[in-house]
């Protein structure tokens, strides 16, 4: 029994290498592009400028890639891609071995956080199971660019190993664990709602534990310096916040529907393994029935209060957290942002301790019949085998380019962000015919519409492919459809003054001055116009007095 765990996570390692085989020897997909040629990327020299650089630094190098993303510094995910680079080259097979062996380390460390927490070895393999085949999980390591989830995943997993053990460790795992927090916080900021949860569980689980009051105060302690360091570095590399949400930050009451919406998006997934490729939010988010959503929400509200009720405080927390190092994603369900599954890695880690804290505060359960096993067995293993299935087809949409843009498109028919990207890799590579083909078969919804980010996607690439009659219909649709949405709006007023309608694109102008989200790309466009030779003297004017503050307007 003892080597039962060992041998069976050997054989797990095994399976997941041969499922993920058509990502491991595939190609760079999406911004795994700016691997190839990028000045910041390529050596040795660059490896402690990373903790110096954030997100833009890197982006603005490759406008081509077609990323649009918002200000992150996570210098230990882009020091691990760096050190690769330097070590190997752009080779994306050294890359998707390092993120596979970040991958295969948590699974690892999660056997043992569990096994610590007095969980049998058959259950603990069950578990680490679900996390290694997952393909949703899978978007963190077989996309080299998703590692930071991995990573940190990987810091989660080796700092519940050094809570959960035992008091003779307690003399250098202070340290460590220290160190573990700080290198999470560093490889992706959703890490620091979920170590929080896994710090005061620890702490709820004083029974077991025996965890002093003073050494309860330095456990949060560890974890104030960590987001100390963490935010004091983004602070000196960034020099401000961020832009949030793709341009403009929703109104709280907004926020919090959003978060909703993906907790409910989030179970959903994880219940059911499905081969998902890459998904854009913006269009993944409004696909989740609202009758499945609302029960998933319900039922989750209603877990947590009976866990609060009967004091199941450890449980509580850890779903709290889960929660907690997901909501972040609803800043950018209205932007131009692939990839929400590798956003589950860590909420995932923390539902399985959850249950694990659950489980150690219920009393025995009575014998289960023999029949009533056998189903449960034939459950799990049909999961398992769906699991497996859809990692693999997750694995091949991860393959390459083409693979990555056929998968999305394939996989949902329905979601126009696929049908999109596709057109967009047929246009780059030499084919506008064929583009504008595949644009013509794109999907809508059943009114007829595009959500703001894929429609202001859509109207710049019929403008490259040579089709501004298009593009302005797509313009005028859309903000006619959502007639207050800020970037809607700034479509609407470079189309206006391409028009030469002046007034009306005047008129816009002066009312997203007053965004602070909009204010500079509105600020630098009345730049340009006030310099353009050709533009009405009347118009000319008054884009000087938006300019200098004089005529903007609520």
């Amino acid at each position: 029994m003892k080597r039962l765990l060992p041998l069976g996570l050997a054989v797990l390692a095994m399976i997941v290498v041969a499922l993920a085989w058509p990502a491991l020897t595939g190609d760079f997909i999406y911004d795994d592009l700016l691997l190839l040629d990028h000045p910041h990327l390529s050596g040795a020299d660059d490896l402690l400028a990373a903790f110096g650089r954030n997100s833009a630094d890197y982006l603005d190098q490759a406008a081509d890639v077609g990323v649009r993303s918002t200000a992150t510094w996570r210098p230990i995910s882009m020091f691990t891609l760096v050190l690769t680079q330097a070590v190997a080259g752009p080779n994306p097979l050294i890359h998707h071995l390092f993120s596979l062996l970040v991958h295969l380390a948590v699974v690892g460390l999660l056997a043992v956080a569990l096994r610590q927490r007095g969980v049998g070895p058959k259950v603990a393999l069950g578990l680490c199971a679900v996390v290694a085949l997952h393909p949703a999980l899978g978007e963190a390591w077989l996309w080299i660019n998703g590692r930071s989830d991995a990573l940190a995943g990987l810091a989660l997993v080796g700092s519940a190993v050094l809570l959960g053990g035992s008091g003779a460790w307690r003399a250098w795992r202070w340290p460590a664990l220290g160190l573990a927090l700080v290198l999470g916080a560093l490889s992706k900021e959703t890490f620091l709602p979920a170590a929080l949860a896994l710090v005061v569980a620890e702490a709820c689980w004083s029974r077991s534990r025996q965890w002093s009051t003073p050494e309860r105060l330095g456990l949060v302690g560890l974890w104030l310096a960590a987001a100390a360091v963490f935010w004091l570095g983004r602070a000196a590399t960034l020099g401000d916040l961020p832009t949030l949400g793709g341009g403009t930050l929703p109104e709280p009451a907004a926020l919090v529907g959003r978060a909703i919406g993906l907790w409910a998006l989030a179970l959903h997934t994880l219940a059911l393994p499905a081969a998902q490729g890459m998904r854009l939010l913006a269009t993944a988010l409004p696909t989740l029935p609202i009758l499945v959503a609302a029960g998933l929400t319900v039922a989750t509200l209603i877990g947590l209060g009976l866990l609060l009720r009967r004091r199941r405080f450890a449980a509580a927390v850890l779903l709290l957290g889960a929660g907690a190092a997901l909501a972040p994603a609803a800043l950018v369900t209205d932007a131009w942002w692939f990839g929400f599954d590798r956003y589950l890695y860590l909420p995932a880690l923390l539902l399985m301790l959850a249950g694990v804290a659950l489980a150690r505060t219920l009393p025995p359960l009575p014998a289960v019949a023999p029949t009533i096993r056998r189903a449960a067995l034939a459950v799990a293993l049909g999961w398992g085998g769906l699991a497996a299935w859809s990692l693999w087809m997750t694995a091949r949409a991860y393959s390459g380019p083409q693979a990555f843009a056929i998968g999305m498109t394939d996989q949902r028919p329905d979601d126009p962000a696929g049908w999109l990207w596709l057109a967009r890799g047929v246009a780059n590579a030499g084919f506008p015919a064929r583009a504008r083909a595949v644009l013509a078969a794109m999907p809508t919804d059943p009114e007829g519409h595009w959500p703001p980010v894929v429609s202001h996607q859509l109207a710049t690439l019929h403008l490259g492919l040579g089709q501004p009659a298009e593009a302005a219909a797509v313009v005028e649709r859309a903000a006619a459809a959502r007639p207050t949405h800020p970037n809607l709006r700034f479509d609407l007023m470079l189309l206006r003054m391409g028009q030469r309608r002046y007034d009306e694109g005047l008129d816009l102008a002066s009312g997203l001055l007053v965004l602070p989200a909009q204010r500079a790309p509105v600020e630098r466009m009345l730049g340009q116009w006030a310099q353009a030779p050709d533009l009405d003297p009347s118009a000319r004017a008054r884009c000087q007095a938006l300019l200098e503050g004089g005529g903007a307007t609520p």
